[in-house]
């Protein structure tokens, strides 16, 4: 059981009924609540409040909704309170989230132009300087803080965006315009030559130039292992800046001084509610020889990888001649797949998301589907989300389901059977729920299996994790990575 919660009406322009719910539990208790709740809740973040340690939006609260709600927080604890408007204690409205990033992404893909809308809420801070005022981006800090410079060409207009990168480029604008209120400390991971070090300037430049007041500390973690970062400067808070960016973490194996020196200005920083990004060449699961103490900090907040975008193939030596315009659909059967029963060979009904007439002026993306085995009900809701996202951002694209086949994840799965599927039906992406928590492998590492297996085979795996069901910003952003994979209809 949560030990309390508290739910306050925190509406805005697009969501009049949507309301703040905070609980002090674990991790598991937050992800038990959640998948309780008969209603849409957005992400779950760190909360730097005293009384609770998680937070998330949940939204469009009807009066019967909002009371079955209620009943679902209070059968998990009875220490709670909801709060309405006019009831509210005094605290500054979190800012926009993630999804909102997503939100304005998918405007631009649906030719939407106007600017975004505002959001409601406590009145901002006394103004800072005007433009005119504002220092470069390379603004420095204290000369007795040894940080590394900003880079001025590695900005966000300088990042080239594509589905390989979206998602993570959408944390890192969110944080640098929010700088410590949301994804706490944020955590980027990826190869060499990913982009992530662009990511860490372009979101100190971003926060420097946004208000002449702030500074970042920026530091590569070689000097806190090879002792270039005094600790000594470090017992007292100010003067160090307002946002720690730390590169290359990995660097910290072998250095018991160094994940010292980095575990106690990581605390300062994030105990005043300071943002903190870090950067690794791996995910946190793979710096073992870290600290335990110092790996679970890391993981406070948002992890998230950048991938490297996939190579381009060659152009043909002669322009194609105009495709004629195609027929009805007419599916033929998929191709039995070897080794498979009749009763788990793939249903070769076609489906169409969202349904309903085609329009000639959207995109067609022909697709094969996965689902757990015995989760056709999740599978539902799978698709109900798809095509309730897709008509509400108005997206030019319409998803072809040529098959919805169920795959074994309760022993040793298959994973080439995915890529045999996929060929059978001549389809070149791949949607797939990711299996149950019950399951022994982390969604994380089923996906990132898949996923290399799939690449080599030159199809898109479009991925939606089993904690990630009925959470919105997830469909929003396969639909946005389709809507740049798929060729014009």
């Amino acid at each position: 059981m949560i030990e309390k919660w508290e739910m306050a009406h925190s509406p805005f322009e697009k969501d009049p009924q949507r309301y703040k719910a905070r609980i002090r539990g674990t991790e598991q208790e937050l992800e038990k609540l959640i998948g309780a709740l008969p209603a849409s809740c957005g992400r779950p973040f760190v909360t730097l409040s005293q009384d609770y340690n998680w937070a998330f939006y949940i939204y469009a609260l009807t009066p019967e909704l909002r009371e079955k709600v209620v009943q679902v927080f209070q059968s998990l604890s009875p220490q709670g309170q909801v709060l309405e408007e006019n009831a509210l204690r005094v605290e500054q409205e979190l800012p926009p989230m993630l999804e909102d990033v997503l939100e304005a992404a998918a405007r631009s893909f649906s030719g939407e132009t106007g600017p975004p809308e505002e959001r409601t809420g406590p009145g901002p801070e006394a103004p800072g300087p005007s433009p005119a005022t504002v220092p470069p981006a390379t603004a420095a800090l204290p000369a007795r803080v040894p940080s590394e410079p900003l880079e001025p060409k590695l900005v966000f207009k300088q990042f080239t965006v594509g589905p390989h990168n979206r998602f993570t480029h959408a944390a890192a604008q969110a944080v640098a315009e929010n700088p410590g209120k949301i994804y706490n400390p944020l955590f980027i991971h990826g190869v060499h030559g990913s982009g992530k070090t662009h990511l860490l300037h372009a979101i100190g430049q971003s926060i420097v130039s946004g208000d002449a007041r702030l500074a970042c500390l920026l530091v590569k973690a070689e000097k806190f292992a090879s002792g270039g970062f005094p600790a000594e400067r470090m017992k007292d808070p100010s003067g160090l800046g307002d946002a720690l960016l730390v590169d290359d973490i990995q660097s910290l194996k072998g250095s018991d001084r160094g994940q010292e020196d980095f575990i106690r200005l990581f605390d300062l920083f994030h105990k005043q509610g300071k943002q903190i990004v870090v950067t690794s060449d791996v995910p946190p699961k793979a710096l073992g020889e870290l600290r335990d103490d110092l790996l679970s900090r890391l993981a406070l907040g948002l992890v998230t990888d950048l991938k490297l975008p996939a190579p381009i193939e060659a152009a043909p030596a002669a322009p194609l001649p105009p495709k004629p315009e195609p027929p009805a659909p007419v599916v033929p059967p998929p191709l039995p797949i070897p080794g498979l029963s009749k009763r788990d060979q793939p249903e070769p009904e076609v489906m169409w998301i969202p349904d309903g007439p085609a329009d000639p002026n959207h995109r067609q993306v022909k697709a094969a589907v996965f689902y757990p085995k015995g989760k056709e009900e999740e599978f539902t809701v799978m698709m109900q989300r798809f095509g309730v996202i897709m008509k509400k951002h108005k997206l030019k694209i319409r998803i072809e389901c040529l098959s919805r086949t169920p795959y074994d994840f309760e022993g040793e799965i298959d994973y080439p059977f995915f890529s045999k599927q996929c060929r059978s039906l001549q389809c070149s992406t791949c949607i797939v729920l990711g299996p149950p928590p019950a399951h022994l492998l982390t969604e994380e590492d089923f996906a990132g299996i898949l996923n290399t297996l799939l690449e080599d085979e030159r199809i898109s795996l479009q991925f939606i994790p089993w904690s990630e069901l009925t959470k919105d910003y997830r469909y929003l952003n396969c639909a946005l990575d389709l809507s740049l994979l798929s060729p014009s209809a």
